[in-house]
């Protein structure tokens, strides 16, 4: 693998703002590092699904990114083609799962197919699961990319030269659009229907590597590939027919494999020398800091990654990150929330929104103020929350508000773009459309009476006044149960639980913790401080999207634990 080609990409694909039962998209994940890159490829997908259930696509192409980028580019496996193969099939697993334990349905079907291909080097290796259609255009000839079948899946892999084209469609794309007119055609999105989508994507010769970068991955990062215009291919193609060599039949294995595990890199740690002009200036900071925060872990044997149940498995905290009252000494935050790069602590008497960069803590008060704020939640990186007013999105960059629904709301929870609100024995779902909201009774239950907390994941899970934990699907209780704990459950807070995250995260106050959960209820871990006046009052939690850390709002102290250790 001596030469490195870069691709000129056009997606071809509609452009669907509501949710559907049948949807297509272009999936495009070419990484930023070099060294990623040469170990592994660019990775390029086009995928259909078909479904009895309403899907979004925002949040269907979110998590096939996802899965398709820790499942291949983590893969210890050498071939690309058996790393892609396992890859979509956990992809068709969660996409499938979703439909199947949706909050709208009892049973449901899902038809998911996609064709991916890997370009590694000057090597393009094809996998198709399910249907899905590939073409590959050389000097004026068009060619269907030759595979074998194997189950659902169908692979190949050949050498991609300077100035090829290869097409990666949805079997209904092709079907309208052959090579041929797709070449002859200028489509837009309008001109598609939902399961009609499309890669087409031109292969350049950039620079060949040197053997001292194949060794030591020292290239010079890439830069990013521009738009591909099929008008121009079209003219450059040469309309003389000649025999072509086309991609060829999988070969499952690369001559000169590189095993290297990707891991992810960790978030620098923050230096507890950074509090120390806060101590000289403050009380409060100086009494937190000198409490010494002792938790001694205590690791029991792991038997499938899972502690043992009499021995729960305990961590120690990293530091307090921040106490509020050094921004408002009047503040009575309850609700807390993280961003990629921001961590935001509200208060729900005042309406104040204290938000701080994640790595260096100094909280700073914005402009407006939302008398009741809470429930606050992140969703695609704008703040959610219910007011005095009512259920509420805002520009955190921009300090602005965006929408506004009137109305009066109870514990809410926002979830692929409808919201679920629980007050007295109900739960109502507001489905929005353009500035209004339709609302319909989801479910109704006395377990919802007195309820403190409320989260979604497939299933919304409900702390109810009885500090237990309920799951409820489709308006349905599930036979949910938390199971493995030291001791039960006293003066529950909140609970954290997304279709991004592994676990579910349980703020468990009356035992000065936080307790992880697999989505079966299996106990995991626990978080603890031994000092009996801390985590005594737990008012929320939050966990980063990437799973990488823990913030706990005390009090009026913020705390921040690395989980990634």
């Amino acid at each position: 693998m001596n030469k490195k080609l870069t691709a000129k990409v056009q997606k071809l694909t509609t452009d669907i703002k509501t949710p559907s039962n049948n949807l297509s998209d272009c999936i495009i994940i070419e990484p930023e590092e070099t060294s990623t890159i040469l170990k592994k490829g660019n990775l390029y997908a086009v995928i259909d699904i078909k479904s009895t259930d309403t899907l979004d696509k925002n949040l269907i192409r979110n998590i096939v990114t996802d899965v398709l980028h820790d499942s291949y580019y983590q893969s210890d496996n050498i071939s690309p083609i058996q790393s892609l193969e396992k890859a979509i099939l956990e992809v068709n697993e969660k996409v499938t799962k979703i439909s199947n334990e949706s909050l709208d349905s009892q049973e449901s079907k899902t038809d998911f197919n996609i064709i991916a291909g890997v370009l590694w080097g000057n090597v393009l290796y094809v996998v198709k699961f399910n249907k899905g259609n590939g073409f590959l255009m050389r000097e004026g000839e068009i060619k269907e990319i030759s595979t074998t079948s194997e189950g659902n899946f169908a692979v190949a892999s050949g050498v991609i030269k300077n100035g090829d084209v290869v097409v990666l469609s949805t079997e209904k794309f092709s079907q309208k659009f052959p090579p041929k007119k797709l070449l002859e055609s200028a489509l837009s999105p309008k001109d598609l229907e939902t399961d009609q989508s499309s890669l087409v994507m031109k292969f350049m010769v950039s620079t060949s590597f040197t053997k001292a970068e194949l060794v030591n991955f020292k290239t010079p990062s890439l830069s990013r590939k521009s738009k591909i215009n099929i008008a121009d291919i079209r003219k450059k193609l040469i309309k003389k027919k000649t025999k072509q060599q086309s991609v060829s039949t999988i070969a499952r294995s690369i001559k000169k494999p590189l095993n290297i595990k990707i891991k992810k890199s960790l978030k620098p740690k923050f230096s507890i020398k950074l509090l120390i002009p806060i101590v000289v200036v403050s009380l409060i900071v100086s009494i937190v800091v000198q409490r010494k925060i002792i938790v001694e872990p205590h690791e029991t044997p792991v038997q499938n990654d899972v502690p043992q149940q009499d021995t729960p498995q305990q961590n120690t905290l990293d530091y307090a990150f921040y106490d509020i009252k050094l921004a408002d000494t009047a503040a009575n935050p309850e609700n807390i929330v993280v961003f990629n790069n921001t961590v935001v602590v509200t208060d729900k008497k005042s309406g104040k929104i204290f938000t701080s960069d994640i790595t260096t803590p100094q909280f700073v008060e914005k402009k407006q103020t939302f008398p009741g704020i809470d429930n606050v939640e992140n969703v695609g990186g704008a703040l959610y929350f219910t007011d005095n007013e009512g259920y509420k999105i805002y520009d955190l960059i921009n300090e602005s508000l965006d929408r506004t629904y009137v109305g009066d709301f109870g514990i809410t929870s926002s979830y692929i773009g409808n919201i679920y609100s629980l007050k007295d024995s109900d739960i109502t779902k507001y489905v929005p459309s353009d500035n209004t909201l339709q609302e319909n009774n989801w479910g109704s239950s006395t377990d919802f009476d007195g309820a403190k907390a409320v989260d979604t994941s497939y299933s919304i899970y409900v702390v109810t006044k009885e500090n237990s934990i309920v799951a409820y699907t489709g308006g349905e209780k599930g036979q949910f149960e938390v199971t493995g704990l030291d001791k039960d459950f006293a003066n529950l807070t909140s609970i954290v639980a997304d279709i991004e995250l592994e676990y579910i995260y349980i703020a468990d106050t009356g035992n000065n913790r936080v307790v992880l959960i697999d989505n079966d209820g299996k106990f995991i871990k626990q978080f603890q401080i031994e000092d009996s006046t801390a985590w005594g009052n737990i008012k929320d939690i939050a966990i980063s999207k990437d799973e990488s850390t823990l913030w706990v709002l005390d009090g009026s102290r913020v705390y921040k634990k690395d989980l990634v250790k």
